[in-house]
């Protein structure tokens, strides 16, 4: 009788953490509605470097979508690699990197160092998280990483394209990436080398 009310407790907490799995198009509307919501709070003033980083990061939608793509679009996703870092969420995020010293108010580093883990439905943190820890450095793009996680979502060769309803403005042909192989990333992984003195 306990074994048996042990499993049914598991069932039950196991049934209260469904993870939210998107649709490729249903995730890049999510995205743009955080972006530009975070982007209202910067319109009175148009010379804070929010203001000019939302575009890129509106830019970036596609290939954050295909990023998600590698991680089966679920939010509840946690896996280690041979670095022995541990990757959660819909972004595959490495959780150290909430912590911030960026001073500047409002940085996507502060919005995300609020969040309390990747692996929950909550968008808003897994975005601010991963733009600001490995897409770029501040408000500027991280070049070798943007260009390394763009290998990974090359249209036509590692991904296709879908084409979305984004908006009530962009209410079609918004074409946002899909990975062919959504173990690609993972099989991109190479082992760090040992730092010799």
């Amino acid at each position: 009788m306990a074994s048996f009310c042990s499993v049914l407790v598991f069932a039950i907490c196991a049934g209260l953490s469904v993870a939210k799995v998107y649709k490729p198009c249903e995730l890049a509307q999510e995205l743009h509605e955080i972006i530009m919501e975070k982007a209202k709070t910067t319109i009175t003033n148009p010379d804070h470097p929010f203001a000019e980083a939302a575009v890129r990061y509106l830019e970036d939608i596609p290939l954050l979508v295909c990023i998600a793509g590698y991680q089966n679009y679920t939010t509840d996703v946690s896996y280690t690699l041979g670095d022995g870092l541990r990757r959660d969420g819909i972004f595959g995020i490495v959780p150290e990197v909430k912590q911030s010293t960026n001073s500047q108010e409002g940085s996507p580093m502060q919005e995300a160092a609020t969040g309390d883990s990747y692996v929950d439905d909550d968008l808003t943190d897994d975005l601010w998280a991963f733009l600001a820890g490995a897409l770029y450095i501040g408000y500027h793009r991280n070049s070798i990483a943007h260009r390394f996680y763009s290998q990974a979502c090359i249209s036509n060769h590692n991904a296709r394209p879908v084409f979305c309803y984004l908006n009530k403005y962009v209410f079609g042909s918004f074409p946002v990436l899909v990975p062919k192989n959504p173990l690609l990333l993972r099989m991109m992984y190479q082992t760090p080398q040992k730092k010799t003195n």
